[in-house]
């Protein structure tokens, strides 16, 4: 008869059938895994090691069981057997023998196989004899109640995820017979405070020690040529730690968000630094990158706390959001050996004043240097070929953009602080000081995108084409004229907005602007962060609202829709947009009363509304779609009728001000929601109100059960405070309505 790993299997057709079944339950996952950046490379090897081991498991149980401990031959020729799992789980205190007797033959114990005490919580403590010279894949994972263990010098390897989440492991010895440390060997065992790593170790694995949060310090020998994948990821409490001039590479993930590490030093002999590698570490304020290293990968050192960094000579490249997000990074110089700054390599470096790009860059990435907020000045260089979308977006005190003359295909022609795009006359990066030259046929898309400091602006009537969101988020524009002499475009009645004129359509508004009256459709993100904008009149010629129209624009208090507009109302002077047909509000105001009879709020109809402090959803609506109530970190309590069905993605991410849902769906309606559409609350300090007897469906149901606190409400008179502050009271009555708890709001 065939043994599979070791183990009986019954005929090949039994093993084929198994092989198929694991190929099944596994391919798809190499789909998903093809699209994960960071561990494809690794993934793989993974895949096909569970492949086996998943075979192994199903095909046969143990050997023999011997005092207590269950047994597989290795090998009936060298007499050799490892430790596997049995029928029972092993608990207390175990000893492992040297050897055993099975039928007249005594066997040495050379192996911890795979899996032998995976899941183990009752075991505390265990003895290895040093007959053992290997311990096997998920050979400890998840003994919850181990919390300390000596391997013994006869062990060469520790594998893959060998004792993984053993969360009370507060110590271990590694022995100098060691040469390599597996992937996920050590990781999540938080209560781990110290490991010395022996000169033996010549390789650490993916994620040996990642979520070590014990660990405050380690020292990796001199024997190490590479520190792996999220070898370190997650030590949130590491200060310290010495990389050996014996390492070459740092990987990907290596000490991400290990953001208690305040200083590193790379040796000489690193030549590569991983995507990620330092990113998070936010307390890391000085790094020196060595001459030997030639690239920085994406995110490398992203939300660090650097305050400066040197760049050697010998890189030549800059990865995409390789600094992204070090907010105190004040200076940086990039050497003349760099040909190319990836898409965010500096974005959100909200203390950069100053840069200077070198003659050598070719390629300017997509958001490089976007939420620099101090940059006053930028000068592109004669050798640039190739600029980002949104290259210099956001860069709200940008006075000066400057284009070297001897450029051959971008230019800043008559001093108009601008870049433009040479051979298609496009403006593709603007500031606050930029006039537009006659000459120019085209604003590129995101050209002007949150300069905030922008007042005004003229479209020449040279301009036939106006790009996506080109004046999105220019908050303090007060003033939009297009020249009367432009035939696609027009800013008729004086109105403060861009109109294109063959389709009626406004594309770009202003905190001044007044709708036309002939105006027939209002563009996508026509006004969207306008948040100067105070009211606005939707005339009655209006028949089409685009996507987010009024997203964001946090200091509206009026919406008025005329009466003779067929398509929209706001019935009842509810200061808001409703699709007459549909009965879908589609944007509100901090001053909205939502009426009885919309059915539905829509997209982001309140996404952004700050001042918003307490609203009332009727009985009427069903749905509440995504981003309805996003940011809205005014609103302290919302309550959900017993009409809702649909709650859309993060409907109301972000209400970091809630401290009270209530819900009035009964257990036998309840639906899942996404898992974002409360993200960014405080599950803890913010109570989720249920039905009475609905407490364990709730808890049980995606996006609800991310509620710390569920408390089911009495059908009996209940009342509770809303908010600290004393917004809001609410009653809940006896009355039953469709299944669930009718309530009444009393608001003071």
């Amino acid at each position: 008869m065939p043994k599979i790993c070791g183990r009986k299997a019954t005929s090949l057709t039994s093993f084929l059938f198994l092989y198929t079944i694991c190929l099944i339950a596994i391919v798809p996952r190499l789909a998903v895994a093809e699209k994960n950046i960071i561990m494809k490379q690794n993934y793989l090897k993974e895949l096909i090691t569970a492949l086996l081991l998943f075979c192994c498991t199903v095909a046969g149980a143990y050997d023999f069981k011997f005092g207590g401990i269950y047994f597989n031959i290795l090998s009936s020729e060298d007499k050799t057997v490892e430790v596997t799992s049995g029928s029972n789980k092993y608990t207390g205190a175990v000893t492992i023998p040297a050897s055993v007797t099975y039928k007249g033959i005594t066997y040495s114990v050379t192996t911890i196989g795979y899996e032998a005490f995976f899941d183990c919580i009752g075991l505390t403590s265990i003895e290895i004899p040093s007959s053992v010279t290997s311990i096997g894949v998920n050979a400890f994972s998840n003994c919850v109640n181990l919390t300390s263990i000596e391997i013994p010098s006869s062990v060469t390897s520790i594998g893959v995820n060998a004792f993984s989440n053993c969360v009370n492991l507060t110590s271990i010895e590694i022995p100098s017979s060691v040469t390599s440390i597996g992937d996920h060997a050590f990781y999540y065992c938080h209560s781990l405070t110290s490991i010395e790593i022996p000169s033996s170790v010549t390789s650490i694995g993916v994620s040996a020690f990642s979520s070590c949060y014990g660990l405050t310090s380690i020292e990796i020998p001199s024997s190490v040529t590479s520190i792996g994948v999220n070898a370190f990821s997650n030590c949130v409490n590491l200060t310290s730690i010495e990389i050996p001039s014996s390492v070459t590479s740092i990987g990907d993930h290596a000490f991400y968000y290990c953001h208690s590490l305040t200083s590193i030093e790379i040796p000489s002999s690193v030549t590569s630094i991983g995507e990620r590698a330092f990113s998070r570490c936010n307390r890391l304020t000085s790094i020196e990158i060595p001459s030997s290293v030639t690239s920085i990968g994406n995110s490398a050192f992203e939300s660090c706390g650097l305050t400066s960094i040197e760049i050697p000579s010998s890189v030549t490249s800059i990865g995409e959001s390789a600094f992204s997000g070090c907010h105190s990074l004040t200076s940086i110089e990039i050497p003349s050996s760099v040909t190319s700054i990836g898409e965010w390599a500096f974005e959100g470096c909200t203390s950069l004043a100053s840069v200077e790009i070198p003659s050598s860059v070719t390629s300017i990435g997509e958001s490089a240097f976007s939420r620099c907020m101090l940059l006053t000045s930028i000068e592109i260089p004669s050798s640039v070929t190739s600029i980002g979308e949104r290259a210099f977006g956001d860069c709200w005190n940008l006075t000066s953009i400057v284009v070297d003359k001897g450029n051959t295909i971008y230019d800043s022609r008559n001093n108009c602080n601008a870049i433009i795009e040479t051979a298609s006359n496009t403006l593709i990066a603007g500031c606050k000081n930029t006039i537009i030259p006659e000459g120019v046929t085209s604003i590129g898309d995101h050209a002007f995108y949150y300069i905030d400091g922008l007042t005004s602006i003229e479209i020449p009537s040279s301009v036939t084409s106006i790009g996506n969101s080109a004046f999105r988020s220019c908050y303090g524009l007060k003033s939009i004229v297009v020249d009367e002499g432009n035939t696609v475009y027009d800013s008729r009645g004086n109105c403060n907005a861009i109109i294109e004129t063959a389709s009626n359509t406004l594309i770009a508004g202003c905190v001044n602007t007044i709708i036309p009256e002939d105006v027939t459709s209002i563009g996508d993100y026509a006004f969207l962060n306008c948040n100067g904008l105070k009211s606005i009149e939707i005339p009655s010629s209006v028949t089409s609202i685009g996507e987010m129209a009024f997203y964001n624009c946090s200091g509206l208090t009026s919406i008025v829709v005329d009466e003779g507009n067929s398509v929209y109302d706001s019935r009842n002077n509810c200061n808001a947009i409703i699709e007459t047909a549909s009965n879908t509000l589609i944007a509100g105001c901090v001053n909205t009363i939502i009426p009885e009879g919309v059915t539905s709020i829509g997209n982001g109809a309140f996404s952004s509304c700050k001042y918003i402090k307490s609203i009332e959803i009727p009985s009427s609506v069903t749905s509440i779609g995504k981003r309805a109530f996003y940011d809205c970190n005014g609103l302290t309590s919302i309550e959900i009728p017993s009409s809702v069905t649909s709650i859309g993605e993060s409907a109301f991410a972000y209400c970091s001000g809630l401290t009270s849902v209530v819900s009035c769906i009964a257990a036998e309606d309840l639906f899942a929601i996404s898992a974002g559409a409360f993200s960014g609350i405080d599950n803890e300090a913010c109570t989720l109100y249920v039905p009475a007897g609905a407490k364990s469906t709730y808890a049980a149901t995606d996006g609800w059960k991310d509620f710390k606190n569920i408390v089911e409400m009495s059908t009996a008179e209940y009342s509770l405070t809303v908010s600290a502050a004393g917004y809001a009271t609410m009653y809940l009555d006896k009355a039953v309505e469709r299944r669930g708890l009718h309530s009444q709001s009393h608001r003071g």
